[in-house]
């Protein structure tokens, strides 16, 4: 019997399996900075604000940064996952 995710923000534990902990981390941080990136750039459409702007612009550039790290980290986890094989 397959059990259902219990939060919507986590549905990579139920596919995955127990034993991929360490991927569905990841892709949990990933899903993270991709949604805080989107939720900046929603808030720089309706922000006439020039500071604000830059603020925004510098949080979603950290963001994408953290984003490229955790597929970074991604990658490390599949290339070990294939040399298993």
């Amino acid at each position: 019997m397959v059990s259902e995710p219990t939060t919507p923000e986590e549905p990579e534990k139920h596919v995955l399996g127990a034993g991929d902990d360490k991927l569905a981390s990841l892709i949990h941080d990933l899903r993270h900075a991709l949604h805080a990136m989107r939720l900046g750039v929603e808030l720089l459409k309706e922000t006439p604000d020039r500071e604000k702007f830059t603020e925004l612009c510098n949080a979603i550039e950290v963001e994408a940064r953290e984003a490229a790290k955790v597929l970074d980290e991604l990658v490390v986890v599949v290339r070990g996952r294939d040399a298993e094989r």
